[in-house]
């Protein structure tokens, strides 16, 4: 993890995550990340990697605790990264790819 200030944050969104996902379920959570971050995209170019970023701590704190929800949070938290970051080529086509930490889709 980056450092002791993140998993205080972690816990704050392990929280709200958690109450819209017992609510709506994996779907639902992913979807309002997902429409919600689309709306934060201009302000923020490069939201996808804290998304990715965030992500990744996530799995850092299920393989530490074992618990269940902090993997599940953070395989959604990717999977928003990943529609963030297709998104932004669809806004931008101009846009740098970032190839270490995202798939990118072959276009002919």
């Amino acid at each position: 993890m980056r450092n002791m200030a993140t998993k205080r944050n972690l816990e704050e969104i392990s929280k709200t995550c958690r109450d819209i996902l017992a609510k709506d379920g994996e779907d639902g959570l992913f979807l309002f990340l997902k429409k919600n971050s689309l709306t934060r995209l201009q302000d923020n170019p490069d939201l996808e990697k804290e998304f990715i970023e965030t992500s990744e701590d996530f799995f850092s704190l299920y393989r530490t605790t074992g618990e269940e929800h902090y993997f599940t949070l953070g395989k959604i938290l990717r999977r928003v990264g990943h529609a963030v970051y297709r998104h932004g080529f669809m806004i931008n086509p101009k846009k740098t790819m970032n190839t270490k930490k995202f798939l990118n889709l072959l276009v002919k």
